[in-house]
């Protein structure tokens, strides 16, 4: 797997020296191929299939996987449950499965409870270069590998017109203190935040968010915000990362937060 050699190669050594955790947590960006790892590492490596139980989480469902015969990889995608839920994945946390394994990821360690963490061996996922990504996607335009870290970033964006995104972004940060309270409204309106409100002439709400950050740092080394306006974005993103938060809601506090800074 092109980028994540390093981690196969302690997989492989920990698998043969039986050493290999019961509990790992796998950290890595959106689209930086955790999904394929883990497909790799039950395939290829343990030999065993692997089962996604990221939505059966209950205390039967895991009853049931402790009285379970057969040798599994089981998955949780950390970015999909809240803490009520990774309450009831403690006691599953605290007796190792003799038989079978567990993977969590995540994309970020502020996503989840400190007591999860401790119970957890943790590997992140390493960074790509720009010809790794290209050798990967088959993709070299300039613009999307220097705010695309990722492969699925990289591949989302071959989807779209990343300057379109961009000069979005740029309006938005610097000429909302123009902006009527009205119109900073229909901001969020031209956004879609899932499937449901998808429409051509919107704007992917996730999309938005995986480049707010990037483009702030950069219009701030050109002088065309301020410091304080970075830590509102660098806030507003690491907030993204609560489980379940409603991102549109949050979306509009951080641009009503935005235009008082500015005003």
């Amino acid at each position: 797997m092109i980028g994540q050699e390093s981690i196969i190669s302690k997989f492989e050594l920990q698998i043969l020296d039986k050493t290999f955790p019961r509990t790992i947590l796998l950290l890595g960006e959106y689209g930086s191929g955790k999904h394929m790892l883990v497909d790799n590492l039950s395939n290829k490596l343990l030999h065993i299939p692997v089962e996604d139980i990221t939505n059966k989480l209950s205390n039967e469902k895991l009853d049931e996987i402790q009285l379970c015969p057969l040798q599994k990889l089981y998955l949780i995608d950390g970015n999909y449950i809240d803490f009520k839920k990774q309450n009831i994945l403690l006691k599953f946390f605290e007796e190792p499965l003799t038989n079978s394994f567990i993977v969590l990821l995540a994309e970020s360690t502020l996503t989840l409870l400190p007591t999860i963490l401790n119970r957890c061996q943790v590997y992140q996922m390493n960074s790509y270069s720009n010809s790794q990504l290209e050798e990967i996607t088959g993709v070299n335009d300039a613009v999307i590998l220097q705010y695309c870290r990722t492969p699925g970033k990289v591949l989302k964006f071959m989807q779209v017109d990343i300057n379109t995104y961009l000069i979005y972004i740029d309006r938005m940060l610097t000429l909302l203190s123009r902006a009527s309270w009205a119109n900073i409204l229909k901001l969020s309106e031209n956004m879609y935040f899932n499937d449901k409100e998808k429409k051509d002439n919107k704007f992917s709400a996730e999309l938005i968010f995986s480049l707010l950050k990037d483009r702030a740092a950069d219009l701030y080394k050109n002088k065309s915000i301020s410091f304080l306006v970075c830590q509102k974005v660098c806030e507003f993103t690491n907030n993204l990362r609560i489980p379940n938060i409603n991102k549109k809601q949050l979306f509009e506090n951080f641009i009503f937060s935005l235009k008082g800074v500015l005003v």
